[in-house]
Protein backbone atom coordinates (compact mmCIF):
# COMPACT_ATOMS: atom_id res chain seq x y z
CA UNK A 1 0.00 0.00 0.00
CA UNK A 2 1.33 3.41 -0.96
CA UNK A 3 1.98 5.84 1.86
CA UNK A 4 -0.62 8.57 2.29
CA UNK A 5 0.61 12.02 1.43
CA UNK A 6 0.32 15.04 -0.77
CA UNK A 7 1.15 14.07 -4.31
CA UNK A 8 1.49 17.59 -5.71
CA UNK A 9 3.55 16.34 -8.65
CA UNK A 10 0.79 14.17 -10.18
CA UNK A 11 -0.78 17.17 -11.90
CA UNK A 12 2.48 17.97 -13.68
CA UNK A 13 3.05 14.37 -14.75
CA UNK A 14 -0.41 14.40 -16.33
CA UNK A 15 0.40 17.67 -18.12
CA UNK A 16 3.58 16.14 -19.52
CA UNK A 17 1.63 13.10 -20.70
CA UNK A 18 -0.85 15.35 -22.49
CA UNK A 19 2.05 17.07 -24.28
CA UNK A 20 3.41 13.64 -25.17
CA UNK A 21 0.07 12.63 -26.72
CA UNK A 22 -0.15 15.90 -28.66
CA UNK A 23 3.26 15.07 -30.15
CA UNK A 24 2.02 11.54 -30.82
CA UNK A 25 -0.95 12.99 -32.74
CA UNK A 26 1.46 15.20 -34.73
CA UNK A 27 3.58 12.20 -35.60
CA UNK A 28 0.47 10.40 -36.81
CA UNK A 29 -0.47 13.34 -39.04
CA UNK A 30 3.04 13.32 -40.50
CA UNK A 31 2.79 9.58 -41.16
CA UNK A 32 -0.52 10.07 -42.96
CA UNK A 33 0.80 13.03 -44.97
CA UNK A 34 4.10 11.55 -46.08
CA UNK A 35 2.75 8.00 -46.47
CA UNK A 36 5.78 6.47 -44.79
CA UNK A 37 3.89 3.30 -43.89
CA UNK A 38 0.60 1.80 -44.98
CA UNK A 39 -2.43 4.06 -44.77
CA UNK A 40 -4.43 1.68 -42.58
CA UNK A 41 -1.59 1.40 -40.06
CA UNK A 42 -1.15 5.18 -40.00
CA UNK A 43 -4.87 5.70 -39.54
CA UNK A 44 -4.99 3.17 -36.71
CA UNK A 45 -2.04 4.92 -35.06
CA UNK A 46 -3.81 8.27 -35.38
CA UNK A 47 -7.07 6.98 -33.88
CA UNK A 48 -5.15 5.46 -30.99
CA UNK A 49 -3.30 8.73 -30.35
CA UNK A 50 -6.53 10.77 -30.41
CA UNK A 51 -8.25 8.36 -28.02
CA UNK A 52 -5.37 8.56 -25.54
CA UNK A 53 -5.32 12.34 -25.80
CA UNK A 54 -9.07 12.55 -25.19
CA UNK A 55 -8.88 10.22 -22.18
CA UNK A 56 -6.03 12.11 -20.53
CA UNK A 57 -7.58 15.54 -21.18
CA UNK A 58 -10.84 14.30 -19.66
CA UNK A 59 -8.95 12.93 -16.64
CA UNK A 60 -7.05 16.20 -16.21
CA UNK A 61 -10.18 18.34 -16.37
CA UNK A 62 -12.14 16.04 -14.09
CA UNK A 63 -9.33 15.59 -11.59
CA UNK A 64 -7.61 18.96 -11.46
CA UNK A 65 -9.77 21.66 -13.03
CA UNK A 66 -13.28 20.98 -11.77
CA UNK A 67 -14.03 21.74 -8.17
CA UNK A 68 -15.34 18.92 -5.96
CA UNK A 69 -18.71 20.68 -5.57
CA UNK A 70 -19.12 20.79 -9.35
CA UNK A 71 -18.38 17.06 -9.61
CA UNK A 72 -20.94 16.27 -6.91
CA UNK A 73 -23.53 18.48 -8.62
CA UNK A 74 -23.00 16.67 -11.93
CA UNK A 75 -23.43 13.29 -10.23
CA UNK A 76 -26.60 14.47 -8.46
CA UNK A 77 -28.02 15.90 -11.69
CA UNK A 78 -27.40 12.62 -13.51
CA UNK A 79 -28.87 10.52 -10.68
CA UNK A 80 -31.98 12.64 -10.12
CA UNK A 81 -32.70 13.74 -13.69
CA UNK A 82 -32.82 17.38 -12.58
CA UNK A 83 -31.14 20.17 -14.59
CA UNK A 84 -27.62 20.94 -13.44
CA UNK A 85 -28.51 24.59 -12.79
CA UNK A 86 -31.29 23.58 -10.39
CA UNK A 87 -29.07 21.12 -8.53
CA UNK A 88 -26.32 23.76 -8.22
CA UNK A 89 -28.84 26.29 -6.87
CA UNK A 90 -30.40 23.80 -4.46
CA UNK A 91 -27.08 22.55 -3.06
CA UNK A 92 -25.52 25.99 -2.68
CA UNK A 93 -27.09 26.60 0.73
CA UNK A 94 -29.27 24.65 3.15
CA UNK A 95 -32.29 23.34 1.28
CA UNK A 96 -34.50 21.06 3.33
CA UNK A 97 -37.07 18.70 1.78
CA UNK A 98 -39.71 16.49 3.29
CA UNK A 99 -40.22 12.92 2.09
CA UNK A 100 -42.65 13.80 -0.70
CA UNK A 101 -40.41 16.57 -2.06
CA UNK A 102 -37.41 14.22 -2.00
CA UNK A 103 -39.39 11.63 -3.94
CA UNK A 104 -40.47 14.22 -6.51
CA UNK A 105 -36.90 15.55 -6.78
CA UNK A 106 -35.51 12.06 -7.42
CA UNK A 107 -33.20 11.75 -4.44
CA UNK A 108 -35.14 8.80 -3.00
CA UNK A 109 -36.77 5.91 -4.87
CA UNK A 110 -39.69 5.25 -2.57
CA UNK A 111 -41.04 6.17 0.84
CA UNK A 112 -41.43 3.37 3.36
Amino acid sequence: MAPAGNYWWKRYITQMQIVQFVLFVGQGVALLYYACVSFSLSLLNELYAWSLLALFVHFYIDGYVRKPRDRINVMLAEATGQPLERVARDTHRDYWMDAQESLAYGIVDKIL
